[in-house]
């Protein structure tokens, strides 16, 4: 659980005593973890650890066989948060027939219902985030179309369009083109001034460069209030990777790990 909390900082998410998996099946059990605004969540772990399982529980997709979860606004307890979620690329279908403009503006039906017609000031909110994104000039293309770089900032500018509270990203350097890449950075970086993200990454080496604290998830979730990355700090928390470095480039390397699915 997170102990280290800034002054003045708010809670936004604590979840409680936390088991989830399918069909009965455990894929992970007795998770304690609170989300303070403007924090910056690196979460890790071996394939088949449940990372995106526990993304879904917190964005209220799947229920918990276990423990309950709580939402935070302004000091008060509320039923729901306001969440922006970039899911991974690949599981977006594109034969789906929309055009980019549609995908982003489909961000805001929280706001506006599913059937009632978006006013002038949302769609130049739209317009304004795919400006944002470089994307402004593919706002007519069909989602198809586009390249896995192109689709992530799509999805990126429907996650941000509705300006959430907490964001929370899945594996979100897996098909950022390398035009866009440092740009995306910078853009978390800006965000996390006013809002807290939770990032899941394999890529432990960017992890350490972009969060404030990293988690992994392992069995159960063991907290580090620290971007830091050591070995013995993944040995103490039982987490199952490999440290190497070879001069002054780290690489990192996932021991084996039972268990299918993330």
């Amino acid at each position: 659980m997170n102990q280290s909390i800034e002054k003045g900082k708010k809670k936004l998410l604590h979840l409680r005593s936390i088991s989830a998996g399918y069909n009965g099946k455990i894929v992970f059990k007795n998770i304690n973890l609170e989300i303070f605004d403007r924090d910056f969540l690196g979460l890790v772990g071996p394939n088949g650890s449940g990372k995106t399982t526990l993304l879904k529980v917190i964005l209220g997709l799947l229920p918990p066989l276990s423990g309950d979860i709580h939402y935070h606004f302004s000091g008060k307890e509320k039923k729901a948060l306001h969440i922006g979620y970039l899911p991974q690329v690949s599981m977006f279908d594109k034969k789906f027939p929309i055009i980019v403009q549609d995908v982003v503006m489909s961000g805001l039906i929280s706001e506006t219902g599913l059937f009632r017609f978006f006013t002038k000031k949302q769609t130049r909110q739209v317009h304004q985030i795919l400006h944002q994104m470089g994307i402004f000039q593919l706002r007519n293309q069909p989602i198809g179309e586009l390249s896995g770089g192109q689709m992530q900032r799509v999805f990126l500018a429907r996650a941000l369009v509705s300006s959430p509270e907490l964001l929370i990203l899945d594996e979100p350097n897996t098909f950022v083109d390398k035009s866009f890449e440092k740009n995306l950075y910078e853009i978390l970086r800006e965000l996390n001034q006013s809002i807290a993200i939770i990032m899941v990454s394999h890529d432990l080496g960017m992890i350490a460069s972009h969060v404030k604290s990293i988690a992994c998830l392992s069995d159960t979730l063991y907290y580090h209030d620290s971007n830091e990355i050591t070995q013995e700090l993944l040995d103490n928390y039982k987490c199952p990777i490999d440290l190497i470095t070879h001069g002054d480039i780290p690489h990192r390397v996932l021991k084996p790990h039972a268990g299918t699915h993330d």
